[in-house]
């Protein structure tokens, strides 16, 4: 076992976290104030992971069924402008509040990201304040817009933004029962919302479910920048402590986010294959139950199986919807869609796609029944390829050449027949 000192933080903190993922939000509170009794450091990185992986509340999304009645002197005040409505989600570290703006005629709905009281420390409020100058920086339709940022009466900040109406990615798929194409068809646009932000330098570093909410008319949506990145920025270090433990989502996060490397595009594209691969297939790509098992998974540089294979497998459970069953699902993953999604998880970040656009434009071939990238070319393929995108027209085609062959067939064989019987004609 490692004697490094970082090495046995990080132990201990994955060692909590995996006793404390499954526990009730109540009963880690009762967990987490026991080790803080010991350990208040240690404590606070337990918290952060907690709060940072995907089966915790994300902080932007909307479970008001679980959350406990909030008090009317507990409700923060965010300006004179402001007007609170309702706590919309609360996470280990911060809170999301409804509130609105009258401007005139015009209302504007916002949710505002509020740290909790305690959580204040010097790393959490350079974050904050970096999510703060990374919104403002981007400005697409598909990103909630930065409304307002500012410091409540009791000095915490808090950052203001539109209201998305929507449900987790997955959530959505699940409840509408998409198609496999309208799957792929969403998750290209989630690539283009992606490289958008890639191209103003930004990189998100935490995409999951739940920090991409789809709206009412199927339009998806970009969330939490909480620990994103500018591209360049050598100063930016993802870490909750001095003991150098890292915040992110163990079952999104890239093999080198896990590492502990530096960062670039490549994380997000890998964030978007993991979320492809759970749209296609309805897992995770690997079956991770806890952060012993990533890091042991990483050691050993296993890797994922199949889209089409593990769909199968689900399918022998019967854990795939009526559906999906009905149409094959894990038999119209084999091929194409198996060799474009693995590309986007491969542990190495130099053999996933160059960029977000790539993945996104490898889909829309895929969808137009054009050759992908990701496979090796070969005139066998492209023929394949062609005659799939072309099937009445290649249908048409044979059939006419079938035709023209059967006549010519025809014609060559009543020849030889006139020619024998002018043979025989002459004999006789």
């Amino acid at each position: 076992m490692s004697t490094d000192p970082k090495a046995q933080r990080w132990l201990a903190v994955s060692a909590h976290f995996d006793q404390l993922i499954d526990l009730s939000p109540a009963a880690q509170e009762i967990a987490l104030a026991e080790i803080a009794r010991e350990d208040p450091a240690l404590a606070t990185e337990v918290r952060a992971m907690l709060v940072a992986d995907a089966r915790t509340l994300g902080v932007l999304e909307q479970r008001e069924e679980v959350l406990a009645p909030v008090a009317a002197e507990a409700t923060p005040e965010f300006g004179p402008c402001w007007k609170v409505q309702r706590l919309l989600g609360r996470g280990g570290m911060g809170e999301v509040w409804l509130a609105e703006r009258h401007q005139g005629d015009v209302v504007q709905t916002a949710a505002v990201k509020l740290l909790k009281r305690g959580m204040d420390s010097e790393a959490l409020l350079q974050r904050f304040l970096q999510e703060r100058r990374i919104l403002a920086r981007l400005n697409h339709p598909a990103i909630a817009t930065l409304l307002d940022a500012g410091i409540t009466a009791d000095g915490r900040p808090f950052l203001a933004m539109d209201y998305i109406c929507g449900e987790p990615l997955t959530t959505y798929a699940r409840r509408v029962g998409l198609s496999l194409e309208a799957r792929l068809q969403l998750m290209a646009a989630i690539a283009r919302v992606v490289d958008y932000a890639h191209r103003q330098l930004i990189v998100h570093r935490d995409l999951k479910p739940s920090n991409v909410l789809v709206d009412d008319e199927g339009q998806p949506h970009l969330l939490d920048f909480g620990i994103a990145k500018v591209l360049g920025d050598d100063t930016d270090e993802l870490v909750v402590t001095a003991t150098g433990v890292r915040v992110l989502s163990p079952a999104y996060a890239a093999p080198e986010q896990v590492r502990g490397e530096d960062v670039g595009v490549a994380a997000d594209v890998y964030g978007l294959g993991v979320l492809l691969y759970e749209l296609c297939v309805g897992r995770l790509p690997h079956r991770r139950s806890g952060r012993m098992e990533l890091l042991a998974q990483e050691i050993t540089g296993e890797r994922p199986t199949r889209p089409s294979l593990a769909a199968a497998e689900l399918e022998q459970l019967g854990e795939l919807p009526p559906l999906c069953e009905r149409l094959g699902w894990s038999r119209r993953l084999r091929g194409d869609l198996d060799t474009l999604i693995l590309k986007a998880i491969h542990p190495e970040a130099e053999r996933r796609y160059g960029s977000a656009a790539m993945l996104a434009e490898d889909i829309g071939h895929y969808l137009a029944g054009r050759p992908i990238r990701a496979r090796r070319d070969s005139r066998a393929y492209r023929l394949r390829k062609f005659v799939s995108r072309h099937r009445l027209g290649v249908l048409a085609a044979s059939v006419a050449v079938t035709g023209l062959l059967v006549g010519l067939g025809l014609a060559v064989w009543q020849g030889e027949r006139a020619i024998k019987s002018a043979r025989e004609a002459e004999q006789a």
